[in-house]
Formats: structure tokens, sequence, C-alpha cells
């Protein structure tokens, strides 16, 4: 027994040993020269975050995620009763006090009158000096008398300019054309102009770019206007001819880090932006790329 035991040993141990082959071969990227950054795809015109300019009430979302939006389309209407009912007794106060301004002009009209009339008077010898000093400063008090009135008028007008804008900035408008990628309320929500979270992002789907982030330490080796090639995360066959959009020369914080012991949390990244073409591939804003750009530097 033990002789068979040792001869299918052998047997066994003689066998070839499979190669490994991958699943899916591995992509050539083709510059023998680069250095490698992870990008975050968004919209070409960049996303807009979105919020209030004035705290308030979420009465209505009239859109959803995914939809198209023009500029100046209504996206989300805060609760404006408190500012409506505030506008009607403004309006109400502006047109009495409109009311008191014709009352005034016409007094004026009469005291002006009254003037005349005395300072002819006074001229023919008929009418008094005194008689002239009291239509005169009775003139004088009416012109004043209107433009104290006129005056209140212009701060009626002015509180009812600013209800008016203030129901303007508790309707969210969209500032440009896009699609809605994210919408972060609800109706019956309170939101503010403080939140770290916006109301919503807008942007396109249509035409994408990457913003690649390029640590700190291979920042140098960066050349403007240089290739790239980029592969989406979960793609291992999608390689992405890239085209250099700019290079923004301000450094700033890394905010994604990718996990490994080396990767310090103070480290401070160059950002890079290139466009590409989707074409078929299913790329959405927000998605992680690997990138890798060529023709830099050696040091």
């Amino acid at each position: 027994m033990g002789i068979i035991a040792i001869f299918r040993v052998s047997r066994a141990s003689n066998r070839p040993v499979p190669e490994n082959v991958p699943l899916v071969s591995p992509v050539e990227i083709g510059f023998s020269n680069r250095i490698a950054g992870r990008g975050l795809v968004e919209s070409s015109a960049e996303d807009v975050r979105i919020s209030p300019a004035l705290p308030g009430l979420v009465r209505e979302v009239t859109v959803q995620v995914g939809s198209v939006v023009g500029i100046g389309d209504v996206l989300l209407q805060q609760d404006d009763r408190a500012v409506q009912s505030q506008l009607k007794r403004q309006l109400a106060n502006l047109e009495l006090l409109s009311r008191r301004v014709g009352e005034a002009r016409v007094d004026v009209a009469d005291k002006a009158d009254s003037l005349s009339r005395q300072t002819r008077l006074a001229k023919e010898a008929i009418a008094t000096v005194e008689e002239l000093t009291r239509a005169r400063f009775a003139h004088e008090r009416a012109v004043a008398v209107l433009a104290s009135a006129e005056a209140q008028v212009e701060a009626a007008q002015a509180d009812v300019s600013d209800s008016k804008t203030q129901i303007a900035l508790l309707t969210l408008r969209a500032p440009r054309a896009g699609t809605v990628l994210q919408i972060n309320t609800r109706v019956g929500e309170v939101i503010g102009t403080g939140t770290s979270a916006p109301a919503m992002v807008l942007g396109s789907t249509e035409r994408l770019q990457v913003r690649v982030d390029i640590d700190e330490e291979n920042a140098s080796r960066v050349v403007p206007g240089s290739p790239a090639v980029g592969i989406p995360k979960g793609s291992a066959t999608n390689l992405l001819t890239l085209k250099f959009v700019r290079l923004e020369p301000y450094l700033v914080p890394k905010k994604s880090l990718s996990g490994e012991s080396s990767e310090r949390v103070d480290t401070r990244v160059l950002q890079v932006i290139y466009s590409f073409e989707r074409g078929s591939a299913r790329i959405y804003p927000g998605q992680q790329m690997d990138v890798w750009i060529a023709n830099s530097t050696v040091e």
C-alpha cells in the first residue's frame, strides 16, 4: 500500500502546472515616462452647487434627479406666505401715502395761488405785509409737507421692492441650462444658507471632464498640454484618450485618500483638468478615474 501511495504522489507531482492566464488582458498605457493620478469626473462646465439665498421651509420641489432644465427654470419653491402678507400691507400703505401726496400737491397749488393773490394785493396796498407773510409761510409749509409725503412714498416703494426681492429669492431657479444631478432636500424641510451640502447640484452629462489630483511630490513633473489616458474605476479595458484643458496652479488639500499607509493626511495636490469623449461608455459625474499623464520631466 505504501508503494502504491508513493507512486500516486509521484504521478501527481509530475503533472504540468496550469499557466495562470488573467481573465482580462492588462491595458497598454503606451507612455514610457508617466505619472499617475486619480481623478473625479465632472461636467465640462463644472457642477453648480445651488443653495438658497434665504433660509426657509421647502414648499415644493419642481424637478427630479435627471431632469433637464433651462436657465431660469424653477427648481424649488420655499414658503413665502409671510412675505406675501407683508407685501400686501406694504402695498396698501403705499396706496395711502400716494393719496396723501396727491392731497399735498393740491394744497401746494392752493397755497401758491393764495400767495400770488396776496403779492398782487400787497403791490396795490390792499393787503397788509402780515397777510403776505402768512401766505408765504403757508406756501412754504405746504411745500415741506409735500416733500415729506413724497419721501414717505419713496420709502414705502423701497419696502415693496425689498419684499418682492425676498419673494423672488425664495424661488430657487436654475442659473444655467443643465441636468439635475443631485437633490439634497425634501418638501417640509427647512433649508438655510450655512449648510455644507447644497440643496441641489446642477451640471451637464453630455460633455464631461476629469479633475485629476497629482500629489505635490510630482507636481513639478507635470507639463501643461501633456497627453493623457484614463480608465474609469471598475473598468479594466475601457481606455479613454484625454485632452488637456487647463492646469490650476494653486495646490489644494487632498480630499480623497487611497488608504495606503505611506499617504499623509496633509498632502496637497495639483489639479489638472482633462476632457474626453464619452461615446457609448457609461460614465457619470462623480465617478473616479485612474489617469496617466505623459511627457513629464524626470527628476
